[in-house]
């Protein structure tokens, strides 16, 4: 699994993820305004984030979703890695949220580079992360062609990596 960062760096694998069935707890849906792709979260009171156990430049935490529409490949949603220096952190899921980066990445190969253009929004509600796309250019750029499904993956510390194929529902 590539997991990106601005710096074009890889975070950790130490499990081999497996490609589980479609779960009703993935959601993915996309009308001509907004597409949202929403999470299950487990509740927590806190979370803890910059964690002594992970190295510099390490992914920690992310929520992203995978698509390939005419011919190109996207990764967008959530992502946090803990930058040099950086000292252990906790609090709310919006703070967490404020700490990592929401972003759109594009795919060639096995590489993804960091879109400048495209835009997405990360937010929770309840115990679900939703990655929304409201911006027109994004929306095309990535639906145009009406993709059947997106790859969602969750990696949390001290977690196996999970990703679910989960059908895309478009609506009118």
């Amino acid at each position: 699994m590539l997991v990106v960062t601005g710096c074009g760096q890889r975070a950790a694998q130490t499990t081999t993820p497996t490609l589980a069935p479609a779960d009703s707890t993935f959601t993915a849906d996309v009308s001509p305004r907004l597409a949202r792709f929403s999470f299950p979260l487990a509740e927590h009171d806190e979370w803890f984030w910059y964690r002594s156990t992970t190295g510099s430049g390490r992914g920690e935490y992310s929520w992203t979703v995978e698509i390939e529409n005419a011919g190109q490949r996207y990764s967008f949603g959530f992502l946090l890695f803990k930058s040099p220096n950086a000292r252990p952190a906790r609090g709310k899921l919006t703070s967490l949220l404020r700490a990592g980066q929401q972003s759109v990445s594009i795919g060639s190969g096995t590489q993804f580079r960091l879109s400048h253009e495209l835009n997405v929004k990360v937010t929770a509600q309840g115990n679900r992360l939703h990655v929304d796309i409201t911006d027109l250019k994004t929306l095309q750029a990535l639906f145009s062609g009406r993709p059947e499904f997106g790859v969602f993956t969750v990696v949390l510390p001290g977690e196996n990596t999970r990703k679910r194929e989960v059908a895309i529902r478009y609506q009118p």
